[in-house]
């Protein structure tokens, strides 16, 4: 018996209500697919309801917080797709999405597909993300309403964990997520270590999805996600860019991140000490696991340089950005 075409993997922690709303839009318009659902040790009775309310779902069970990195590659060593959907279970599908995006797959070239991520009040979560010269990356469009001059079918240099369909294939080649990274931009990690392999990333926004954004981390600690996310970008640029263009990204971005941490630690100096410590984390693995001998793709067709005007609503919000690139 012919297996699934597309192996749908979604990490989850006391995210019952969310779980349900998504697998239950999921189902309503997909079909030729298996959901594999890894759950971080919920307390809100989300194994006891997915196991009466999908008991096809392979389900795996964890003792603790693995982080969202390791969770979805527990799924992954589960998935016998062809392809793989890395899914958050804040999103809603609101039409069949997966043929479109397949087809866009076709081409030995693309290892990934993304549709166009909305958020619920209709504007765009992301239509793909670029590098620029301050390593701070370009969302474009973001929190913008959709309009057919700028969205259209494009190659990015990454693509949201939020809703994004791999080759299997592809994964096999350059490796998992990076599990070291727990959580926050792990998905540009791997997006580069695609494109350093020589393979383009596309956003296909012929269909969509919902995300609702937020709503894991709105329960975390600004610490913890403050640290993170600045280890993670840096370590994941020292370790993926090509020496120049890191010789040229690296000191902007190190000076604005320590400007941050200055900046959240006279509000909140645990936040700020967070920002420092992973400012100081990030370089570290970062020279710890950079290969130096490999090939680094050329991202100048990757890179996308706003105003600096940009810069400043990155942090007070892009909606009040009105150029778009």
């Amino acid at each position: 018996m012919k297996g699934p075409l597309v192996s749908v993997i979604i990490a989850t922690l006391n995210g019952k209500g969310l779980l349900s709303d998504c697998l239950k839009t999921l189902y309503k318009y997909e079909s030729n697919f298996e959901v594999i659902v890894v759950d971080n040790a919920s307390t809100d009775g989300t194994i006891s309801w997915l196991k009466k309310s999908y008991p096809q779902v392979k389900l795996i069970e964890n003792s603790f917080n693995t982080g969202f990195a390791k969770a979805n590659n527990q799924g992954l060593e589960l998935a016998s797709g062809e392809y793989v959907l890395y899914l958050n279970n804040d999103t809603l599908i609101t039409e069949p999405f997966l043929k479109t995006l397949i087809a866009e797959l076709v081409s030995p070239k693309v290892a990934a597909v993304s549709p166009l991520i909305l958020l619920p009040d209709g504007t765009i979560d992301s239509i793909g993300s670029y590098l620029t010269r301050t390593g701070f990356l370009y969302h474009r469009a973001h929190r913008h309403k959709p309009d057919p001059s700028f969205v259209h079918k494009t190659n990015t240099y990454s693509l949201k964990g939020a809703c994004m369909l791999w080759k299997k294939s592809v994964l096999d080649k350059i490796g998992q997520l990076d599990e070291s990274y727990f959580a926050y931009f792990e998905e540009t990690d791997l997006c580069h270590r695609a494109v350093n392999a020589g393979f383009n990333l596309m956003v296909v926004p012929q269909v969509s999805i919902i995300h609702l954004g937020g709503m894991t981390s709105n329960k975390i600690p600004s610490s913890f996600i403050q640290y993170h996310s600045y280890k993670n970008r840096i370590r994941t640029y020292i370790q993926n860019l090509p020496f120049f263009t890191l010789m040229t990204v690296l000191p902007i971005h190190l000076l604005l991140c320590l400007l941050a941490a200055l900046k959240f630690g006279l509000k909140v100096p645990k936040v700020g000490l967070a920002v420092l410590k992973g400012i100081f984390m990030g370089i570290f693995l970062g020279l710890l696991n950079r290969n130096y001998f490999s090939k680094k793709a050329n991202l100048s067709k990757l890179t996308i340089n706003p105003d600096w005007r940009y810069y400043y609503f990155l942090f007070k919000g892009l909606e009040q950005y009105e150029k778009i690139y």
